[in-house]
Protein backbone atom coordinates (compact mmCIF):
# COMPACT_ATOMS: atom_id res chain seq x y z
CA UNK A 1 0.00 0.00 0.00
CA UNK A 2 1.17 3.52 -0.70
CA UNK A 3 0.91 5.01 2.76
CA UNK A 4 2.25 2.80 5.48
CA UNK A 5 0.88 4.10 8.74
CA UNK A 6 3.38 2.33 10.88
CA UNK A 7 2.50 3.76 14.25
CA UNK A 8 -0.88 2.05 14.27
CA UNK A 9 -0.23 -1.08 12.26
CA UNK A 10 1.39 -2.94 15.13
CA UNK A 11 -1.09 -5.77 15.39
CA UNK A 12 1.15 -8.80 15.49
CA UNK A 13 2.21 -11.60 17.75
CA UNK A 14 5.23 -9.78 19.11
CA UNK A 15 6.52 -12.58 21.26
CA UNK A 16 6.17 -15.10 18.45
CA UNK A 17 8.17 -12.90 16.10
CA UNK A 18 10.83 -12.49 18.76
CA UNK A 19 11.05 -16.19 19.34
CA UNK A 20 11.36 -16.98 15.65
CA UNK A 21 14.21 -14.49 15.32
CA UNK A 22 16.31 -16.14 18.02
CA UNK A 23 19.52 -17.86 16.88
CA UNK A 24 19.06 -21.59 16.49
CA UNK A 25 21.40 -22.76 19.24
CA UNK A 26 21.60 -25.93 21.24
CA UNK A 27 20.94 -24.57 24.73
CA UNK A 28 20.57 -26.58 27.88
CA UNK A 29 17.09 -25.90 29.21
CA UNK A 30 18.45 -25.71 32.77
CA UNK A 31 20.78 -22.85 31.74
CA UNK A 32 17.91 -20.59 30.77
CA UNK A 33 17.09 -17.88 33.26
CA UNK A 34 13.39 -18.35 32.46
CA UNK A 35 13.06 -21.99 31.30
CA UNK A 36 9.27 -21.82 31.39
CA UNK A 37 9.02 -19.18 28.63
CA UNK A 38 7.81 -21.43 25.85
CA UNK A 39 6.57 -20.08 22.54
CA UNK A 40 2.98 -20.52 23.71
CA UNK A 41 3.65 -18.51 26.86
CA UNK A 42 5.49 -15.77 24.99
CA UNK A 43 2.48 -15.28 22.75
CA UNK A 44 0.31 -14.60 25.77
CA UNK A 45 2.46 -11.85 27.32
CA UNK A 46 0.37 -8.68 27.39
CA UNK A 47 1.96 -6.50 30.07
CA UNK A 48 5.47 -5.23 30.70
CA UNK A 49 6.43 -2.90 33.54
CA UNK A 50 9.78 -1.14 33.94
CA UNK A 51 10.39 0.25 37.41
CA UNK A 52 13.21 2.40 38.75
CA UNK A 53 13.56 4.79 41.66
CA UNK A 54 10.59 7.16 41.43
CA UNK A 55 9.59 6.04 37.94
CA UNK A 56 7.25 3.53 36.35
CA UNK A 57 6.76 2.75 32.66
CA UNK A 58 4.03 0.37 31.55
CA UNK A 59 3.61 -1.31 28.18
CA UNK A 60 0.25 -2.96 27.62
CA UNK A 61 -1.15 -4.91 24.68
CA UNK A 62 -4.79 -4.10 23.95
CA UNK A 63 -7.57 -6.32 22.63
CA UNK A 64 -6.54 -5.55 19.03
CA UNK A 65 -2.98 -6.68 19.74
CA UNK A 66 -1.48 -3.17 19.72
CA UNK A 67 1.13 -2.43 22.37
CA UNK A 68 0.42 0.93 24.03
CA UNK A 69 1.95 3.19 26.69
CA UNK A 70 -0.53 4.49 29.29
CA UNK A 71 1.95 7.14 30.51
CA UNK A 72 2.17 8.52 26.95
CA UNK A 73 -1.51 9.17 26.19
CA UNK A 74 -1.96 5.46 25.39
CA UNK A 75 0.09 5.98 22.24
CA UNK A 76 1.40 2.90 20.35
CA UNK A 77 4.72 1.48 21.50
CA UNK A 78 7.74 0.48 19.44
CA UNK A 79 7.12 -3.21 18.81
CA UNK A 80 10.67 -3.81 17.60
CA UNK A 81 12.04 -2.80 21.00
CA UNK A 82 9.42 -4.94 22.74
CA UNK A 83 10.23 -7.86 20.46
CA UNK A 84 13.93 -7.52 21.25
CA UNK A 85 13.31 -7.36 24.98
CA UNK A 86 11.10 -10.45 24.94
CA UNK A 87 13.66 -12.22 22.76
CA UNK A 88 16.28 -11.63 25.43
CA UNK A 89 14.09 -12.99 28.18
CA UNK A 90 13.31 -16.08 26.11
CA UNK A 91 16.96 -16.76 25.25
CA UNK A 92 19.07 -15.45 28.13
CA UNK A 93 21.22 -17.96 29.98
CA UNK A 94 22.96 -17.95 33.34
CA UNK A 95 26.75 -18.11 33.38
CA UNK A 96 27.63 -17.89 37.06
CA UNK A 97 25.88 -17.92 40.41
CA UNK A 98 26.67 -14.76 42.37
CA UNK A 99 25.96 -13.49 45.85
CA UNK A 100 22.91 -14.35 47.91
CA UNK A 101 23.89 -11.89 50.62
CA UNK A 102 21.79 -8.67 50.56
CA UNK A 103 24.80 -6.81 51.94
CA UNK A 104 26.54 -7.26 48.58
CA UNK A 105 23.57 -6.67 46.27
CA UNK A 106 24.45 -3.00 45.75
CA UNK A 107 27.92 -3.91 44.46
CA UNK A 108 26.27 -5.80 41.60
CA UNK A 109 23.35 -3.39 41.25
CA UNK A 110 20.74 -6.01 42.12
CA UNK A 111 19.27 -4.35 45.20
CA UNK A 112 15.57 -3.45 45.15
CA UNK A 113 15.07 -0.47 42.81
CA UNK A 114 12.91 1.21 45.45
CA UNK A 115 15.82 1.27 47.94
CA UNK A 116 17.64 4.53 48.60
CA UNK A 117 20.35 5.33 46.08
CA UNK A 118 19.42 2.54 43.68
CA UNK A 119 20.18 3.18 40.00
CA UNK A 120 18.88 -0.02 38.44
CA UNK A 121 15.60 -1.25 36.98
CA UNK A 122 13.13 -4.02 37.62
CA UNK A 123 11.33 -5.49 34.64
CA UNK A 124 8.00 -7.21 35.24
CA UNK A 125 6.17 -9.05 32.47
CA UNK A 126 3.05 -11.12 32.59
CA UNK A 127 0.33 -13.07 30.86
CA UNK A 128 -3.25 -13.15 32.16
CA UNK A 129 -2.25 -16.19 34.24
CA UNK A 130 1.45 -15.84 35.14
CA UNK A 131 4.04 -13.20 35.92
CA UNK A 132 7.81 -12.85 36.12
CA UNK A 133 10.04 -10.16 37.57
CA UNK A 134 13.74 -9.46 37.14
CA UNK A 135 16.04 -6.88 38.71
CA UNK A 136 18.64 -5.84 36.12
CA UNK A 137 21.94 -4.70 37.61
CA UNK A 138 25.32 -3.62 36.35
CA UNK A 139 27.13 -4.91 33.29
CA UNK A 140 30.05 -7.22 33.98
CA UNK A 141 33.24 -5.16 33.79
CA UNK A 142 35.35 -8.25 33.15
CA UNK A 143 33.32 -9.56 30.21
CA UNK A 144 32.21 -6.17 28.87
CA UNK A 145 28.70 -7.54 28.38
CA UNK A 146 26.14 -9.49 30.33
CA UNK A 147 24.29 -8.15 33.35
CA UNK A 148 24.16 -9.14 36.95
CA UNK A 149 20.53 -9.95 37.69
CA UNK A 150 18.27 -11.22 40.44
CA UNK A 151 14.74 -12.53 40.20
CA UNK A 152 12.48 -10.47 42.46
CA UNK A 153 11.87 -12.34 45.69
CA UNK A 154 14.88 -14.64 45.22
CA UNK A 155 18.06 -14.37 47.27
CA UNK A 156 20.50 -15.62 44.65
CA UNK A 157 21.89 -13.33 41.96
CA UNK A 158 23.35 -14.34 38.61
CA UNK A 159 25.68 -13.24 35.84
CA UNK A 160 23.89 -13.73 32.52
CA UNK A 161 25.28 -14.06 29.01
CA UNK A 162 23.52 -11.07 27.45
CA UNK A 163 23.00 -7.38 28.16
CA UNK A 164 19.42 -6.35 28.85
CA UNK A 165 18.50 -2.79 27.82
CA UNK A 166 15.22 -1.66 29.35
CA UNK A 167 14.78 2.11 28.99
CA UNK A 168 13.31 3.79 32.04
CA UNK A 169 11.65 6.70 30.23
CA UNK A 170 8.22 5.91 28.77
CA UNK A 171 8.96 8.28 25.87
CA UNK A 172 11.81 6.05 24.74
CA UNK A 173 9.30 3.26 24.03
CA UNK A 174 7.13 5.27 21.64
CA UNK A 175 6.66 4.17 18.04
CA UNK A 176 8.17 7.32 16.58
CA UNK A 177 7.31 6.70 12.96
CA UNK A 178 3.94 8.12 11.97
CA UNK A 179 3.57 7.33 8.29
CA UNK A 180 5.40 6.68 5.06
CA UNK A 181 4.32 7.96 1.66
CA UNK A 182 6.94 7.53 -1.03
CA UNK A 183 7.59 10.50 -3.30
CA UNK A 184 6.57 8.47 -6.35
CA UNK A 185 3.12 7.92 -4.80
CA UNK A 186 2.45 11.62 -4.17
CA UNK A 187 -0.03 13.21 -6.56
CA UNK A 188 0.06 16.75 -5.20
CA UNK A 189 1.11 19.05 -2.35
CA UNK A 190 -0.80 22.23 -1.52
CA UNK A 191 0.77 24.67 0.93
CA UNK A 192 -0.76 27.77 2.52
CA UNK A 193 1.99 29.96 3.96
CA UNK A 194 0.57 32.22 6.67
CA UNK A 195 3.55 34.57 6.79
CA UNK A 196 3.63 35.45 3.08
CA UNK A 197 -0.05 34.86 2.38
CA UNK A 198 0.99 32.76 -0.60
CA UNK A 199 -0.32 29.40 -1.70
CA UNK A 200 1.96 26.91 -3.42
CA UNK A 201 0.58 24.06 -5.51
CA UNK A 202 2.89 21.24 -6.48
CA UNK A 203 1.49 18.45 -8.64
CA UNK A 204 2.23 15.95 -11.38
CA UNK A 205 0.82 16.25 -14.86
CA UNK A 206 0.39 12.48 -14.72
CA UNK A 207 1.74 9.52 -12.77
CA UNK A 208 5.42 8.95 -13.41
CA UNK A 209 6.12 12.59 -14.28
CA UNK A 210 8.01 14.81 -11.80
CA UNK A 211 6.30 17.00 -9.23
CA UNK A 212 6.24 20.61 -10.47
CA UNK A 213 4.94 23.94 -9.31
CA UNK A 214 1.50 24.48 -10.80
CA UNK A 215 1.27 27.24 -13.44
CA UNK A 216 5.03 27.40 -13.78
CA UNK A 217 6.18 27.26 -17.38
CA UNK A 218 9.51 26.27 -18.77
CA UNK A 219 12.22 24.14 -17.20
CA UNK A 220 12.57 24.38 -13.44
CA UNK A 221 16.00 25.13 -11.99
CA UNK A 222 17.95 22.49 -10.13
CA UNK A 223 17.48 24.46 -6.92
CA UNK A 224 13.70 24.48 -7.31
CA UNK A 225 13.63 20.77 -8.11
CA UNK A 226 15.63 20.15 -4.92
CA UNK A 227 13.22 22.24 -2.80
CA UNK A 228 10.23 20.35 -4.19
CA UNK A 229 11.98 17.09 -3.38
CA UNK A 230 12.51 18.35 0.17
CA UNK A 231 8.81 19.12 0.48
CA UNK A 232 7.90 15.61 -0.61
CA UNK A 233 10.45 14.07 1.78
CA UNK A 234 8.46 15.29 4.81
CA UNK A 235 5.98 12.41 4.61
CA UNK A 236 8.57 9.83 3.56
CA UNK A 237 9.08 8.06 6.89
CA UNK A 238 7.74 10.93 8.98
CA UNK A 239 9.08 10.59 12.54
CA UNK A 240 8.87 12.64 15.71
CA UNK A 241 11.07 13.34 18.73
CA UNK A 242 8.53 13.96 21.47
CA UNK A 243 4.80 13.50 21.88
CA UNK A 244 2.48 16.02 23.50
CA UNK A 245 -1.28 16.54 23.74
CA UNK A 246 -2.54 18.81 20.97
CA UNK A 247 -4.11 21.09 23.59
CA UNK A 248 -0.69 21.54 25.23
CA UNK A 249 0.84 22.43 21.89
CA UNK A 250 -1.87 25.02 21.20
CA UNK A 251 -1.41 26.66 24.59
CA UNK A 252 2.34 26.66 24.06
CA UNK A 253 2.20 28.24 20.64
CA UNK A 254 -0.86 30.49 21.13
CA UNK A 255 -1.01 31.54 17.50
CA UNK A 256 -1.96 30.26 14.11
CA UNK A 257 0.17 27.69 12.36
CA UNK A 258 3.06 29.02 10.32
CA UNK A 259 1.80 27.05 7.38
CA UNK A 260 -0.56 24.28 6.41
CA UNK A 261 0.41 21.60 3.88
CA UNK A 262 -1.92 19.01 2.36
CA UNK A 263 -0.34 15.93 0.83
CA UNK A 264 -2.47 13.77 -1.50
CA UNK A 265 -1.41 10.39 -2.87
CA UNK A 266 -2.70 8.52 -5.90
CA UNK A 267 -5.04 6.36 -3.81
CA UNK A 268 -6.75 9.51 -2.60
CA UNK A 269 -5.36 9.65 0.94
CA UNK A 270 -5.02 13.24 2.17
CA UNK A 271 -2.74 14.18 5.06
CA UNK A 272 -2.78 17.77 6.31
CA UNK A 273 0.14 19.02 8.40
CA UNK A 274 0.05 22.24 10.41
CA UNK A 275 3.48 23.52 11.42
CA UNK A 276 4.15 25.63 14.54
CA UNK A 277 7.26 26.92 16.23
CA UNK A 278 7.82 28.26 19.72
CA UNK A 279 11.33 28.91 20.99
CA UNK A 280 13.22 25.68 20.26
CA UNK A 281 10.12 23.50 19.78
CA UNK A 282 9.14 22.68 16.21
CA UNK A 283 5.71 21.12 16.20
CA UNK A 284 3.44 19.35 13.73
CA UNK A 285 -0.21 18.41 14.10
CA UNK A 286 -1.82 16.08 11.59
CA UNK A 287 -5.29 15.63 10.15
CA UNK A 288 -6.45 13.15 7.57
CA UNK A 289 -9.13 12.77 4.93
CA UNK A 290 -9.73 11.38 1.46
CA UNK A 291 -10.15 12.94 -1.95
CA UNK A 292 -13.21 12.41 -4.10
CA UNK A 293 -13.08 9.03 -5.80
CA UNK A 294 -10.56 7.65 -3.32
CA UNK A 295 -9.88 3.92 -3.06
CA UNK A 296 -10.95 1.67 -0.19
CA UNK A 297 -7.25 1.43 0.69
CA UNK A 298 -7.11 5.19 1.16
CA UNK A 299 -10.28 5.25 3.24
CA UNK A 300 -8.95 2.52 5.52
CA UNK A 301 -5.57 4.26 5.85
CA UNK A 302 -7.33 7.53 6.63
CA UNK A 303 -9.33 5.93 9.44
CA UNK A 304 -6.24 4.25 10.87
CA UNK A 305 -4.16 7.42 10.75
CA UNK A 306 -7.00 9.50 12.23
CA UNK A 307 -7.16 7.14 15.22
CA UNK A 308 -3.41 7.44 15.68
CA UNK A 309 -2.98 11.23 15.50
CA UNK A 310 -6.23 12.43 17.10
CA UNK A 311 -5.51 14.61 20.12
CA UNK A 312 -1.74 14.51 19.65
CA UNK A 313 0.93 16.95 18.58
CA UNK A 314 4.44 15.99 17.57
CA UNK A 315 7.72 17.75 18.20
CA UNK A 316 9.67 16.86 15.06
CA UNK A 317 13.39 16.88 14.24
CA UNK A 318 14.70 20.20 12.95
CA UNK A 319 15.57 18.74 9.55
CA UNK A 320 11.96 17.61 9.06
CA UNK A 321 10.54 21.00 10.10
CA UNK A 322 13.03 22.78 7.84
CA UNK A 323 12.19 20.50 4.91
CA UNK A 324 8.62 21.80 5.06
CA UNK A 325 8.79 25.35 6.41
CA UNK A 326 12.27 26.30 5.21
CA UNK A 327 11.75 24.91 1.71
CA UNK A 328 8.41 26.70 1.43
CA UNK A 329 9.95 30.04 2.36
CA UNK A 330 12.80 29.55 -0.08
CA UNK A 331 10.41 28.73 -2.93
CA UNK A 332 8.21 31.71 -2.07
CA UNK A 333 11.32 33.90 -2.00
CA UNK A 334 12.51 32.65 -5.39
CA UNK A 335 9.08 33.24 -6.90
CA UNK A 336 9.03 36.75 -5.41
CA UNK A 337 12.39 37.53 -6.99
CA UNK A 338 11.18 36.25 -10.34
CA UNK A 339 8.07 38.47 -10.14
CA UNK A 340 10.21 41.54 -9.44
CA UNK A 341 12.42 40.79 -12.41
CA UNK A 342 9.37 40.68 -14.66
CA UNK A 343 8.14 44.10 -13.49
Amino acid sequence: MNAKILGALTILAVALAAYLLLPQQQVQEDDRLFPGLSIEVLNQINRIGIFSAGNETRLERDEQGIWRIPEQQNYPADVVKIRNLLALFADVRTLETKTSDPEFYRKLGVEDPESEGADNVRVDFSTPDSSWSLIVGRTSSQRGKGNYVRKSGDDVSWLIDQTIIADKDAGDWLEQQILHIEEADLKSITIDDAESGKQLEVAREEAGKPLKLKNETGEESGDLIYRIHRLSSVVDYLRFKHLMPAATARSLVQDESRLMAKYTDYDGLEVTIRAYKKNDKEIFTLETGVAEGSSETAREESRTLADLVAGHAYEVPTNVYTALVGSTKEIVGKLGEAEKEEE
